[in-house]
């Protein structure tokens, strides 16, 4: 009986030994995801991948064409991050934009130019995201830790409908050259720049 009773002892002290172990373990697998170059990735399966209205009422976009292959090929396009950001005013029905360029290796040289947006700009704006095919990415949020914040691609879009894009990677850029050289072309030409 005494022989019993200790085998039943151990066990049961083993058992109380290993819980914390194992508990620690989860612990510092859950660390590892946070780690430099660990990436997180969030997919919305109900974001729509096609937008029926065609009336955008805010649109905010950073594409990087620092790590992409073949930007010289397109005529106007550097190595650098863009950021294109529009608006319309819901009361007056006025639309407003911003473009600005952060050449590579020369970030702090970049100027915000802002501007008004006619009709004829929006009308454009929404066709280059339409056949662009940013709405195919919409839902997708891939972020790669420890990595600086001049990679991938950022987009949040709102329509009149209600209906909205939102994806990101900060490592990839998803975004075609030949869309964001369109944006490039449409917001240059609106903001003035040369």
């Amino acid at each position: 009986m005494k022989k019993h009773c200790s085998r039943i002892l151990i066990i049961a002290i083993s058992l109380l030994l290993a819980c914390p172990l194992t508990a620690c373990k989860k612990k510092s697998e859950t660390k590892a995801t946070h780690i430099k170059g660990g990436s997180t990735k969030k997919v919305d399966k109900d974001a729509p991948k096609e937008i029926e209205s065609t009336e955008l009422i805010s649109l905010s976009i950073k594409s990087s064409t620092i790590a992409s292959v073949g930007v010289e090929e397109y005529e106007g396009l550097e190595y650098g991050v863009y950021y294109f950001e529009f608006e319309v005013d819901l009361k007056t029905k006025e639309g407003s934009g911003s473009y600005r360029f952060e050449k590579q290796y020369e970030e702090d040289e970049a100027v915000d130019h802002e501007f008004s947006a006619d009709e004829d700009f929006m009308i454009k704006l929404e066709k280059i995201i339409r056949d662009g095919g940013i709405s195919r990415l919409n839902g997708n949020h891939n972020k790669t830790n420890g990595i600086q914040d001049i990679y991938g691609y950022r987009v949040s879009a709102v329509y009149a409908s209600g209906e909205k894009i939102s994806c990101s990677d900060n490592s990839s850029n998803w975004i075609s050259l030949e869309t964001t050289k369109e944006l490039n072309d449409l917001f240059r030409e609106a903001s003035g720049v040369a």
